[in-house]
């Protein structure tokens, strides 16, 4: 409801007002104030609810609800010396979601599960599949899908692979750092990386959920399985420069996105804003997936 009040308008909803969306609001003529004066024209204008981000806790899938949100996507040589070409320029992402994310690393058991029912093919051969706890490796980007087509076959939500802004903003959590994890904390608490993939751990991907999660409730964002997200590939992000709302990435390419680093990478390949380039029908030892999901 709008209404004239001496030389105010004063907007009331009539509902609730959604997270991170810009409003428009019109006024026609014929419109008067409380003294009964006219309104002289038309008036327009808007506005955006940018209110706090909303975080809810895992449910008993471990798919964390996130409200939306906006952030700076990328990086460049001015915010992270060790930035590489295809993650500039830094550039602003709204995401107005909700959506949800996965706090894991989909693991051999659940795609087990879907390979069981027929319904996903097998992974690569020589991958970690004696221990339904690890996380699956050795699937490519055609088999995440499949894999996503049949969670949302088994349940209320419509699963899908992570669009990488969607994926970077979940994994930088609210920070602008190079990782998600606080600047004086020790990396081998929230990661699976190089350093500490050797003995006594022993080499290739480590169970799920054994590593510090980041602020939003994820874990192993850095390090463990690069993972696939829905993107094509892109020599940088120079379309999105200006800034850009729920992007997709590019229409088509020759490669997807994958996101995180793996168990044998250094700390330079675990930063957020880092992204590399895989062929979607291949099956890498050092990708698996996680998901995310429409309400």
């Amino acid at each position: 409801m709008c209404h004239t009040s001496g030389s105010d308008a004063v907007f009331t909803p009539s509902a609730a007002l959604d997270h991170f969306r810009e409003y428009r609001i019109q006024i026609g003529t014929g419109i008067t104030d409380l003294s009964g004066n006219f309104l002289d024209g038309s008036s327009e204008t808007s506005f955006e609810t940018l209110g706090n981000v909303v975080i809810s806790p895992a449910d008993p899938e471990g798919m964390i609800l996130i409200s939306g949100g906006r952030f700076m996507m990328g990086a460049d040589s001015q915010t992270d010396s060790d930035a590489e070409a295809n993650e500039g320029p830094v550039h602003s992402v709204t995401l107005k979601g909700p959506f949800y994310i996965s706090d894991h690393e989909v693991t051999v058991g659940e795609y087990k599960a879907c390979v069981d029912a027929g319904e996903c093919s097998q992974p690569g051969t020589g991958t970690y599949s004696d221990n339904l706890s690890l996380p699956v490796n050795k699937v490519s980007w055609v088999q995440a899908n499949e894999f996503a087509q049949w969670k949302t076959s088994q349940a209320s939500k419509t699963y899908r692979l992570c669009t990488s802004a969607e994926w970077e903003y979940a994994a930088r959590a609210g920070t602008t750092t190079p990782w998600s994890f606080p600047e004086d904390a020790n990396p081998q608490d929230y990661a699976w990386y190089d350093s500490n993939n050797k003995v006594p751990y022993g080499t290739g991907p480590k169970r799920v959920k054994t590593k510090l999660p980041n602020a939003f409730g994820l874990y192993d964002v850095h390090g463990n399985l690069r993972e696939w997200v829905q993107d094509f590939s892109s020599d940088d992000y120079s379309a999105d420069a200006n800034g850009v709302t729920d992007p997709k990435g590019p229409l088509q390419g020759d490669d997807r996105v994958t996101r995180g680093g793996y168990y044998s990478e250094s700390r330079k390949k675990m930063r957020s804003s880092h992204r590399e380039p895989k062929t979607e029908t291949t099956k890498y030892v050092g990708v698996g997936i996680r998901l995310c999901a429409d309400p």
